[in-house]
């Protein structure tokens, strides 16, 4: 299977996600990512303060770690799959590969974001 099928694939299963048909489950599932950025941030507040790191962990924050910037990249990214054959033959397979996992780990954090969302054991969802 090649990368851009695999990516269709991840972009598949986030459309199918149950956040998007629920909105209370959705407002569940902000508050954990938002709380979830903030942990992170505070984790790992010497690394994503170094200046070198400083757009990476942006990106990682905004971008890949859900919210509305992924659901906006996400439908960009559907919005131009079909049209990516051309893609294919200009990129390295291990580019659009590396694309394509990082759009899955993405998912995979939504996922497991939405597992405490619908349990809803923090604190800040009492």
């Amino acid at each position: 299977m090649t990368a851009l099928a695999d990516l269709q694939q991840h972009l598949t299963r986030f459309w199918a996600m149950p956040h998007h048909q629920d909105d209370e489950l959705n407002a569940k599932l902000k508050e954990v990512q938002s709380w979830q950025q903030a942990r992170l941030q505070q984790t790992h507040r010497e690394l994503f303060e170094q200046p070198k790191n400083q757009l990476m962990a942006d990106y990682f924050l905004t971008q890949l770690y859900g919210g509305e910037e992924f659901k906006l990249l996400a439908e960009q990214l559907a919005r131009i799959l079909p049209k990516a054959k051309k893609l294919e033959r200009l990129a390295k397979e291990s580019a659009l590969e590396a694309g394509s996992m990082g759009i899955q780990a993405a998912i995979f954090a939504i996922e497991l974001d939405l597992h405490l969302a619908s349990g809803c054991s923090l604190k800040i969802c009492q």
